[in-house]
C-alpha cells in the first residue's frame, strides 16, 4: 500500500480490520486515558461489527468483573448478539445506580431488530424513564444503524406529546437540533411538513442543519 494513502480511501475490510485492532492495541496501555478511548472504540464496534459484538457479548454473563469503562461494549454487544429485550429491561428496571441504568437504557435501542426498539421508545415515553433520560433514548437510538427509521416514523407519531413533555424548556429544540437533524436525513420534505405543522422553537435550526447532512449524505451515496 502507498504510505500516503489515506485512511479513508482503504477497502472497508481494511479499515474495519484496523479498528477491530485498536481496543486490543490500547489494552496495553494502562493510563486512564487510554482506558476510556478504549471503551468508547469498543462501544461504537459493537454496533458496526456483528462478530466483535459477539466477541463481546460472551461477557455479559460476567459482567460485574468487567472493567468499568469496557462494561457498555459488552452490554450493547449482548443487545446485538441476542436481541433479549426482556432480559436487559429487567436489568434496567434493577439497576441501583444511574450508571448501570443509563447502559441498559442503551442496550435497550442497541437492537437489530427495529420493532424491539420501538418498544423502548414507547416504554420511554410511558413514564418509565426519567425525563430528562428520554433525550438520552433517542440520543441512543440515533447511533442505531438499524434504528434511524423507527426512531423518524416514532418522532413523527410523538411529536406532540414530546412537545407537552418539554414545554417551557429549550430541551426539545436542543435534542432536534442534535438527533433529529441525522434521523431525517431522506426525509426532508415530511420534516419540513411537520414542522410546518408544529412549528416548534428551534424547528428552523434543525431544518437547515437537516438539508446540510441529506445532501452530504447523497454526496457520499453517490461516489
Amino acid at each position: 500500500m502507498n504510505k500516503n494513502t489515506s485512511p479513508l480511501t482503504r477497502s472497508p475490510t481494511s479499515s474495519r480490520f484496523s479498528i477491530r485492532l485498536l481496543p486490543k492495541v490500547l489494552q496495553t496501555k494502562r493510563d486512564d486515558n487510554s482506558s476510556l478511548l478504549r471503551g468508547i472504540v469498543a462501544a461504537r464496534l459493537v454496533l458496526l461489527d456483528d462478530k466483535y459484538a459477539k466477541e463481546a457479548s460472551s461477557r455479559f454473563k460476567d459482567i460485574a468483573d468487567v472493567e468499568p469503562d469496557m462494561k457498555e461494549s459488552v452490554i450493547i454487544g449482548y443487545a446485538r448478539s441476542t436481541n433479549d429485550y426482556d432480559g436487559l429491561l429487567d436489568r434496567y428496571k434493577k439497576s441501583t445506580t444511574d450508571e448501570n441504568r443509563l447502559r441498559y437504557l442503551e442496550a435497550l435501542t442497541s437492537f437489530k431488530k427495529p420493532e424491539l426498539i420501538a418498544k423502548t421508545l414507547d416504554f420511554a415515553l410511558g413514564g418509565n424513564v426519567k425525563r430528562q433520560d428520554i433525550r438520552n433514548v433517542i440520543s441512543y437510538a440515533t447511533n442505531n444503524p438499524e434504528a434511524k427509521d423507527v426512531t423518524w416514523q416514532w418522532f413523527k407519531t410523538n411529536i406532540e406529546k414530546l412537545i407537552k413533555i418539554y414545554e417551557g424548556t429549550a430541551q426539545l429544540s436542543g435534542t432536534m437540533r442534535a438527533y433529529v437533524s441525522i434521523l431525517g436525513v431522506g426525509h426532508v420534505s415530511e420534516a419540513e411538513r411537520l414542522f410546518n405543522e408544529h412549528p416548534i422553537p428551534g424547528a428552523d435550526a434543525t431544518l437547515e442543519r437537516l438539508r446540510i447532512h441529506d445532501r452530504l449524505a447523497r454526496v457520499v451515496s453517490t461516489s
